[in-house]
């Protein structure tokens, strides 16, 4: 590996050009997030969701029940989750209808207790992830998907960068609310594509009723459409794809709207594609929240040799710190590989066109110096 100083080319004139809308320069980004972790019904996540994750090098989102992760002892699978590099975030203690409005209560389980106990389902629990998981969560999942508004504002006071809140969609590039993040739920019968061509009828030729009819009736065809559609319509869109997941099929034979294992190993498979061909960024999130908010928070560089001078950090930028990527040229000279080293980390770079590059780094770790790699 040479400095750019000792490469034997001309040395080149770097320029930074701006920063990519999503890590590595891919066109969209995905959300994957397993909700109900640690509930009876859901422990799929543990033995069959995150190996199959973890064998693909793919991160994903995991909604914390903390209350029956104290109640089952699960925290040892729960900091696996964190130390294999996912995003480990609350779903509460012990998954109420978090209102007290009658209208917003209709969307929930009629058997499920509702409660307003703010500090208890959202505080508590944030409090006991961070002391058995070593995590703090910034993100939040409702139960039941019901964002009662008071909520939301208990999580913006208490520290809280976003919550899925939003309709069924995807988010754009530039979404403005982190607290109103769009999401697709699975199975078919609850995903916002019900009634397409692909989910007409059911396996058998009958016609499904909409949030009745349980995914093992549909087509494999019409599950996995669901499933990848969602990640084109990101892709055409530039957007964010958030997906909802319960459990997984046979491993919770009791679970809510589960997928068959086969179709969930074909849409990682399909997601593994799509990060390939740069046309994806697979992360939980928290981090793509962060990614979003820190665009616009954290100044861009300044080339000055192979060095990429950061300015000291404003504290929205600290805030939100996390690795961005940047559009680099270099004034024409093609070079063989670039990496980028800042501080004790190598961080990725990659080549995009002839003379132009996209280079990693942590706006809030100091200079970061880019090295060729034959």
């Amino acid at each position: 590996m040479l400095s750019l100083g000792l490469w034997a080319g001309r040395a080149p004139a770097f320029h930074v050009d701006g920063v990519a809308t999503w890590r590595g320069d891919a066109t969209a980004a995905y959300s994957l997030i397993h909700d109900d972790v640690c509930d009876p019904r859901a422990l799929g996540v543990f033995s069959v969701a995150e190996p199959e994750l973890r064998r693909r090098g793919l991160h994903a989102g995991f909604g914390v029940i903390v209350g029956a992760c104290v109640a089952h002892e699960h925290w040892p699978e729960v900091r696996a989750l964190v130390a294999h590099g996912h995003d480990v975030f609350s779903h509460s203690w012990d998954h109420p209808c978090l209102t007290n409005e009658v209208a917003r209560a209709q969307s929930c389980d009629p058997a499920a207790p509702r409660s307003v106990d703010f500090g208890k389902e959202i505080g508590r629990a944030a409090a006991t992830l961070q002391a058995a998981a070593g995590r703090a969560p910034e993100f939040f999942i409702f139960p039941y998907d019901v964002c009662d508004p008071a909520a939301v504002e208990y999580l913006r006071r208490a520290g809280y960068l976003g919550a899925r809140c939003g309709a069924a969609g995807v988010n754009a590039a530039a979404f403005a609310d982190p607290f109103a993040v769009r999401f697709d739920v699975f199975g078919p019968s609850y995903s916002r594509t019900f009634g397409s061509p692909a989910c007409a009828f059911t396996a058998t030729g009958a016609v499904p009723v909409q949030y009745t009819t349980p995914p093992a009736a549909y087509s494999a065809a019409c599950r996995r459409d669901v499933l990848d559609r969602y990640v084109d319509d990101a892709i055409a869109a530039g957007g964010w794809a958030v997906r909802e997941l319960h459990g997984l099929d046979p491993a919770d034979p009791d679970g809510w709207e589960t997928v068959p294992l086969d179709d969930y190993r074909a849409h990682l498979d399909y997601l593994v594609g799509k990060v390939a061909s740069g046309a994806l960024w697979v992360e939980g999130p928290t981090t793509v929240v962060k990614y979003r908010l820190a665009r616009e928070a954290c100044a861009l560089p300044v080339a000055v040799g192979d060095t990429l001078r950061f300015a000291a950090p404003s504290a929205a930028c600290r805030r939100v710190a996390t690795v961005l990527s940047y559009r680099v040229s270099s004034g024409g000279a093609d070079l063989p590989r670039l990496l980028v080293r800042q501080g004790d980390r190598e961080l990725p770079a990659r080549r995009i066109a002839p003379g132009r590059y996209v280079v990693d780094a942590d706006p809030t770790r100091g200079d970061a110096h880019l090295v060729v790699s034959h």
